[in-house]
């Protein structure tokens, strides 16, 4: 038997969404499943795929959903002729578009529908009744729904699914990923100027809920308790420029680097040179909540 991943939300895009869906479907692989990954087509897509202990399909899945969750069911139906066994479960990494996908792949691959939930996307659908509508019908579809954390598996309960419907496969990191050396993280700190200074570092989007403003905020006591810190923020997103903006306006900028977009392998440098990690994510209405930042284990 075969397991197949629907994942708009995958590699090399970067996110917790995307490290958790790779990750989930290499584990398996690595079990002994055969596995393929109906994944959404990007720059790079190609290459990352060349690695991978499994068989990965592109769809283009820009645009809007209902289109996007028709190519990822075509996508299935291709991964099935690419695969030695019949399919044990169809598995969508989240609700949408994954979800309506799932079910739309169901007639002609009649295999159990497994879904995910990774944060508030099940107690938020910000008064949209059709949107309200769509969730609740993927979920009566699906026999097992999978949490990334406790409180996702209580967001599931709440929107109604029965508890024996309700599972956790929590995050995890392979260390061997991040195994860097006191060498290599002492020139890493010379190559970017630090010195010996204390280092924070926080490593995400640019947006308002994972709480860059408050570590902003913060700054003006932590420098006056030791002048020589240094904050690497890497990521990208809407609120870089503001960020900047605000930083100024404290009187912190020389405190603060902005880094943008780094590869894993630089990331993984950059834990090993920082002192701390740092990241107040925070609730903010009309956004969804963190379920599990990954970036935390």
């Amino acid at each position: 038997m075969s397991i197949i991943f629907l994942a708009d939300d995958f590699p090399p895009g970067l996110g917790g969404i995307q490290t958790y869906a790779c990750e989930l479907a290499r584990a398996v692989a690595e079990l002994g499943e055969e596995v393929a990954v109906v994944a959404s087509r990007q720059d790079g897509g190609e290459q990352f795929d060349a690695d991978l202990p499994f068989t990965v399909v592109r769809v283009a899945t820009q645009g809007s959903y209902p289109m996007a969750a028709m190519n990822l069911s075509a996508g299935a139906a291709q991964a099935v002729g690419r695969l030695s066994s019949p399919p044990r479960c169809l598995v969508a990494t989240k609700w949408s578009p994954e979800g309506a996908a799932a079910i739309l792949a169901f007639g002609q691959l009649r295999c159990p529908l497994v879904m995910f939930g990774h944060g508030g996307e099940f107690s938020h659908t910000g008064g949209n009744l059709l949107k309200w509508a769509m969730q609740r019908a993927v979920l009566r579809r699906m026999v097992l729904c999978l949490a990334n954390s406790q409180f996702t598996a209580d967001l599931f309960a709440k929107a109604r699914v029965r508890p024996d419907r309700i599972g956790i496969i929590f995050g995890g990191v392979r260390p061997e990923r991040y195994e860097v050396s006191d060498d290599r993280a002492r020139a890493v700190r010379d190559e970017l100027g630090l010195g010996d200074g204390p280092v924070l570092l926080t490593a995400s989007r640019l947006v308002e809920r994972k709480g860059h403003e408050t570590v902003l905020r913060a700054l003006p006591a932590v420098l006056e308790a030791q002048p020589e810190t240094t904050w690497l923020a890497t990521g990208e997103g809407p609120m870089a420029e503001s960020l900047q903006e605000l930083a100024g306006e404290l009187g912190v900028a020389r405190a603060v680097r902005f880094v943008g977009r780094v590869p894993e392998e630089r990331l993984a440098e950059l834990y090993a040179a920082a002192d701390l990690y740092v990241m107040p994510s925070r609730p903010v209405r009309g956004m969804l909540p963190e379920g599990l930042g990954l970036v935390y284990l």
